[in-house]
C-alpha cells in the first residue's frame, strides 16, 4: 500500500542518515588521530582533562590517583597478579574515584591504558560484528603517538614491559578479542551446531 510504501521510504531516509552519521564521525577520529589531537572524558582516573587545550595533566587533586597507577604498574612488573594488587589497595585503603575497590578488570584498564605512559591511543576502539558490539583493539593494533599534552605517569619502558607480560599471560591470549559485556539477546539465541546459548559475548575470529 502506499502508507507501507511511504513507511518503508522513511526508514530507508533513516538508514541512510545514519550512516552518513557514522561515515564523519569515524573520519573525524581518523582526522583527530592524525592531527594527534587529545579527546577523553572529564573523569578519567589520573587526570584533570582540559577540553579547551586539549590536554591531560596531573594536578594537585590528581596526584594521589597517579600514585596509585604507578604503584599498580609496578606491583604488576613485580610478579603480582590482578587480585593480590588488589588486597593491597584495599588493605591500604585505597578507593577508585567513585569510592569503590579496584576490581580485576579496573586494574587490567590501569595496565593497558597507554595513556598513562604520555601515549594518544586514538580509535582504539572498534564495532564488533555481532550485534555491533564496541570492543577495544588489542593494543598491537593501535598506533601510538607520544605527546606533550599528555603528563607521564607510568614511565613507557615500564608500561611496555607490563604488557608483554600482560601477552604472556594464558589468560589474556585466550580472552584477546572476546567482549565480556552482557546483551539483551544472551540466552536466547541457541548455536544451531552445538545447540550452546549465545551468553552476550563473542571471540573475533570465530
Amino acid at each position: 500500500t502506499s502508507k507501507d510504501f511511504i513507511l518503508q521510504l522513511f526508514q530507508n531516509f533513516d538508514t541512510q542518515d545514519s550512516r552518513d552519521k557514522s561515515s564523519k564521525t569515524k573520519w573525524g577520529h581518523q582526522e583527530a588521530a592524525r592531527k594527534n589531537i587529545i579527546f577523553s572524558k572529564r573523569n578519567i582516573f589520573g587526570y584533570e582533562y582540559n577540553p579547551i587545550e586539549k590536554t591531560l595533566r596531573v594536578t594537585e587533586k590528581t596526584k594521589h590517583e597517579a600514585d596509585i597507577i604507578l604503584l599498580i604498574h609496578t606491583l604488576y612488573d613485580q610478579d603480582y597478579g590482578f587480585r593480590r594488587i588488589g588486597k593491597i589497595l584495599k588493605d591500604k585503603g585505597l578507593k577508585t574515584r567513585e569510592g569503590k575497590d579496584f576490581c580485576k578488570n579496573t586494574i587490567r584498564n590501569i595496565l593497558t591504558n597507554a595513556k598513562y605512559a604520555g601515549f594518544n591511543n586514538r580509535n582504539r576502539w572498534d564495532n564488533g560484528q555481532v550485534f555491533n558490539k564496541h570492543y577495544p583493539k588489542p593494543l598491537d593494533d593501535v598506533e601510538l603517538k607520544s605527546t606533550d599534552k599528555i603528563d607521564i605517569i607510568v614511565p613507557p619502558e615500564l608500561f611496555f614491559r607490563n604488557q608483554n607480560k600482560l601477552k604472556t599471560k594464558i589468560n589474556y591470549q585466550n580472552q584477546k578479542g572476546i567482549y565480556k559485556g552482557i546483551s539483551e539477546y544472551s540466552n536466547l539465541i541457541f548455536c544451531g551446531k552445538c545447540g550452546h546459548r549465545y551468553r552476550g559475548w563473542y571471540k573475533k575470529d570465530r
